[in-house]
């Protein structure tokens, strides 16, 4: 095979394999630049507008990510000194919110370039340890505690009446589905209109009711119009209509592997969803509600880690927060790329085995491939 067909080659593979990410063998190796690699916990990942990933942590306070390298964001630190971060929102008003495990509420105004910080001395703000953050499609700002929801805006936070169930509850996550709010808890889904004036509660195992973590829902999304629900006995869909929670199980011939504990979910596009788990990361088929096992015939990417938070950049690259071990990045380890690019000379191959965001063929046939740290050009002409 010649150079120039086998690099024609290993663009098209590339192409095709972005559009099946799920589907292609994944390696994650955690984020070692001077910020990454020293992070603890990271609970808290968010995207902004122009493409920058936040990070929030409890080692370094709030990060932010340029596509090069993790830069800290000092403007709460400066003011309250060391602050453990457990969520991170950039707002539809382009408003940093961000939330603190025993420093409050935090906003950093840019239409004002003001900072401030929402606790339970200076506002109606349930608990200082706030656990998340969600925005819903009218702009509405939820905050999630230890104690109990509230709403936000930049002029402060309303507490929820006290005959309201979700005065006092967990919050866990967060999610919207036709002008509704739905509310992981301690104490099960709870369902709501916009204002949070009517509320129903479902609890996934409503015979084992009292003191302990059956029924507590760890996260809530909405994919594809339908409503995930990750606990500790596993991922479930929740089906209004029956109000029944359906669980996602392992293929007939792997029975008898546990349910991992979700700690969170993400949607991964063609009916496919990413289950962060307590030891690891896991792939869902959503159509038949099972676990996908991968092509060396386990079920876990990433063993071994807490994953607590999943986002994809702009490249389809996966980023993990966990809890005690930082951040991860995934690189894609698919065999036929792997096999193109070591026909490549030996000065490039390392840089093609890194993320590559995006590929460019010119007019010279020489390829240009966009790389995390610039560019590397391959001259395919014969000299």
């Amino acid at each position: 095979m010649s150079l120039r067909l086998a690099f024609k080659l290993f663009i098209f593979i590339l192409c095709v394999n972005a559009s099946a990410a799920v589907a292609q063998p994944l390696n994650f190796e955690r984020f070692a630049d001077e910020f990454g690699g020293r992070q603890s916990s990271v609970y808290g990942i968010a995207a902004d507008p122009r493409g920058f990933l936040w990070f929030a942590g409890d080692t370094d306070g709030l990060l932010r990510y340029d596509g090069y390298q993790l830069t800290r964001w000092a403007g709460a630190d400066d003011t309250l000194g060391r602050v453990s971060y457990s969520s991170v929102l950039y707002s539809q008003t382009e408003d940093l919110w961000a939330a603190a495990w025993g420093s409050g509420l935090l906003l950093w105004n840019h239409p004002s370039s003001r900072f401030h910080v929402f606790n339970t001395d200076n506002s109606d703000l349930p608990d200082n340890r706030v656990q998340i953050l969600f925005e819903d499609s009218t702009g509405k700002i939820w905050v999630g505690t230890l104690n109990g929801l509230a709403s936000a805006a930049t002029t402060g936070v309303t507490a929820l009446n006290a005959s309201n169930p979700l005065h006092k509850e967990r919050i866990w996550g967060a999610a919207e589905h036709n002008q509704e709010l739905w509310f992981a808890t301690t104490s099960g889904l709870y369902r709501t209109d916009m204002n949070n004036t009517h509320w129903q509660q479902y609890l996934p195992f409503p015979e084992q009711f009292g003191n302990n973590r059956v029924n507590e829902i760890r996260t809530v999304q909405v994919i594809d119009e339908r409503i995930w629900v990750g606990l500790d006995g596993g991922i479930f869909e929740f089906e209004p209509k029956t109000e029944q929670f359906i669980a996602v199980t392992f293929p007939a011939n792997y029975q008898g592997i546990p349910r991992p504990q979700i700690n969170v979910i993400y949607s991964q596009g063609d009916h496919r969803l990413w289950a962060g788990a307590e030891n690891g990361l896991y792939a869902v088929d959503s159509q038949q509600r099972q676990f996908i096992a991968h092509a060396n015939g386990d079920f876990v990417l990433a063993r071994d880690v807490d994953v607590r938070q999943i986002i994809s950049d702009s490249s389809g690259a996966l980023w993990l927060g966990s809890r005690d071990q930082g951040i991860f990045r995934s690189r894609s380890v698919g065999t036929e790329i792997r096999l193109v690019a070591e026909q490549a000379p030996q000065a490039i191959q390392t840089q093609l085995h890194r993320t590559i965001s995006v590929v460019y063929v010119a007019e010279n046939q020489d390829v240009w491939f966009g790389i995390s740290n610039g560019v590397a050009r391959l001259n395919t002409r014969a000299d």
